[in-house]
């Protein structure tokens, strides 16, 4: 029995005509992946080879298998972190060595065939609506690389290229509404399909310790974590995510100890609501202050049970009072008046504070800062010994963990119970969606001090740069610059500056605005999501009933421009086995003299004088037969 498999595709014999086509479809299809997953050692020597093949063509069996030896010794050495990375790598490995052995075109085509897997492990590892736009593009020009190896003598000119685009751009519009009715119909059982991306190349940016310094790498980022709605879009909320309250000698961390506390009980004033892509975040970002949400983390924090693999949504009604209320134990104030660092010049120096007021300690480190410290997103690196005098008295230049740092330091010093709060602060606000995207550049670091009835946040950096709790860290200039590379002041002074700025401004809101909806409902589209969808589907029901007209007034106008005597013939055929196709008379399809018949009685009423009732009578034996 023969396959029907190897009747319907077509041979893959002969040699390939083609092989550099093939190789340059191959390797832009893979180019998305290996931006993902490779190493800088395993990205040379993949390129390496590739140049190699690209230069000789096919090569004997040893270079071939010196070459994938050497391609994944160094795949070994160089492996990336995760399983997920490696397995992609190994596959960008494949795709390059086989680049060595272009010679049939069943090559030509493994070659294409794998690199289109690769593009979609692509997409699965960074669901973004750009990755789709690749996916659905690069699909196209591998579908191209196929039809150019089995027709190598084809004289592919730009006329036929645009009729073959323009049939398959019909077809795939055709399509497209069935797919997308599918993609959101078909039942979810919960979970994220995107989810076996999330872990693989996700950083949660922010962690659970702060070293003086630390978060000036995260000001050089400008990727979105949360967004953040709220009926009075300010930029310059506090959103906490760790409060450290240990210092281990190196970094602040979390303490032990810590225990959940309750929400304010603050009368709120605005609505804020936080909306976070699944990235693989262990934390969520909470406003300050929430006034009847519960906090289940330690020291007013809000934690997730489980690594977030699912858009988080959440409302929250918010007080701007930069004050809670609480009553510390004696163990709570031992312990968070301890500070296990030396700085004898600071000691001196706050030496006359001893007696002071919390207010007057405030207002003496406020004068100070604001005369003395500078801000900088470089400053030199701090000294294992005494680092807070090296910052208030040699440096006098840091970020907003230095001054954190120092600022504890001297509050503890002075037996005013004080700790570290780590999180964002500000956002920049999109215009076309309305929104504050709060990206890893805004990622701060605050102190909070109690002063025996309630803690009161204080951040340094108010001190130094204004500006930057007021406006924002892209207010700081050419130290922060987009993901892309560019930034605001790249543009010249000037009204054409100002116009180049704020298109700039306008296109990274637009791209940033179709990314969140993708987020929404393609990326995160869950239980939860469809249910919701369908729920609003059921009240707007008269205006899917209207949007169904028109697809069935074109199947009647179809199914009327039919002639219905061939329609019952074909009703027969297909009882029979037989399918008739729509240029082919009933004689065609059955040498039966009954079919025969058939067909001159419907050719004599079709053309001729022909009589229904002879076509009817005919149309009957052929049902007996």
């Amino acid at each position: 029995m023969k396959n029907p498999l190897r009747t319907a595709l077509p041979t893959l014999k002969g040699d390939l005509k083609r092989p550099r086509t093939a190789m340059l479809l191959a390797g832009l299809v893979a180019l998305p992946l290996a931006a993902v997953t490779l190493t800088w050692p395993l990205a040379i020597a993949l390129g390496l080879v590739v140049v190699l093949a690209w230069q000789k063509g096919y090569q004997s069996r040893w270079v071939r298998w010196g070459a994938v030896a050497g391609c994944f010794a160094v795949l070994w050495i160089y492996r990336p972190d995760n399983q997920q990375d490696f397995f992609s790598a190994a596959v960008l490995a494949l795709v390059a060595t086989k680049m060595l052995e272009l010679k049939t075109l069943r090559d030509g085509q493994f070659l294409l065939n794998t690199s289109l897997f690769s593009l979609f492990a692509a997409a699965l590892l960074t669901p973004s609506a750009w990755m789709s736009a690749l996916v659905v593009s690069g699909t196209a020009a591998l579908l191209l690389g196929q039809y150019l190896l089995l027709n190598p003598d084809d004289q592919l000119s730009w006329k036929r290229l645009w009729r073959l685009l323009k049939r398959t751009g019909v077809v795939v519009l055709a399509v497209a509404p069935i797919m997308i009715g599918l993609f959101y119909a078909f039942p979810r059982f919960g979970g994220n399909f995107f989810s076996l991306g999330l872990m693989s190349g996700a950083t949660a940016g922010l962690t659970d310790r702060l070293e003086p310094g630390s978060l000036a790498d995260l000001a050089l980022s400008d990727e979105v974590r949360f967004r953040v709605e709220s009926d009075n879009p300010a930029t310059n909320l506090y959103f906490r995510v760790y409060v450290l309250e240990e210092f281990d000698g190196a970094s602040w961390v979390q303490s032990d100890q810590s225990k959940p506390e309750p929400a304010t009980g603050l009368i709120g004033d605005r609505n804020v609501t936080i909306e976070m892509p699944a990235d693989g975040q262990t934390w969520y970002p909470l406003p300050e202050w929430p006034s009847s949400q519960y906090l289940n983390g330690p020291a007013g924090t809000l934690v997730p049970d489980d690594p977030v693999e699912q858009l988080w949504s959440q409302q929250f009604l918010v007080s701007a009072s930069p004050i809670r209320r609480q009553t510390l134990s004696d163990l709570d104030e031992f312990r968070l008046t301890e500070m296990d660092q030396e700085n004898p010049r600071t000691q001196a120096w706050i030496e006359p504070l001893q007696d002071a007021s919390l207010n007057e300690v405030t207002a003496f480190l406020t004068d100070y800062f604001q005369r003395q410290i500078y801000y900088s997103l470089t400053p030199p690196a701090a000294p294992d010994f005494a680092p807070v005098d090296a910052l208030l008295f040699d440096s006098k230049t840091g970020f907003c963990g230095h001054y954190a740092n120092a600022v504890t330091y001297v509050y503890r010093s002075l037996g005013w119970p004080a700790r570290v709060v780590t999180g964002f602060q500000g956002g920049r606000y999109n215009a076309v969606g309305q929104y504050i995207q709060v990206r890893d550049a805004d990622a701060h670091a605050w102190l909070e001090v109690h002063d025996g009835e309630q803690w009161i946040r204080i951040d340094p950096t108010a001190w130094v740069a204004p500006e930057r709790v007021q406006r924002g860290i892209d207010i700081l200039g050419d130290a922060v610059t987009l993901s892309t590379g560019v930034s605001r002041d790249t543009f010249d002074a000037g009204v054409a500056g100002e116009i180049a700025r704020t298109f700039w401004d306008q296109v990274r809101d637009g791209l940033d605005y179709v990314q969140r909806g993708y987020t929404r409902w393609v990326v995160d589209f869950n239980q939860e999501r469809q249910q919701s969808l369908f729920s609003g589907l059921k009240q707007q029901w008269p205006w899917l009933g209207l949007l169904l007209i028109w697809p069935l007034w074109q199947f009647i106008q179809t199914y009327r421009r039919q002639d219905p005597w061939l329609r019952r013939f074909d009703r027969w055929a297909r009882r029979r086995g037989m399918k008739r196709s729509p240029h082919q008379l009933p004689s065609q399809v059955s040498p039966e003299p009954s079919v025969r018949e058939f067909c001159l009685a419907w050719q004599a009423w079709k053309y001729g004088n022909g009589s229904e009732n002879q076509l009817a009578a005919c149309l009957n034996t052929l049902r007996k037969a």
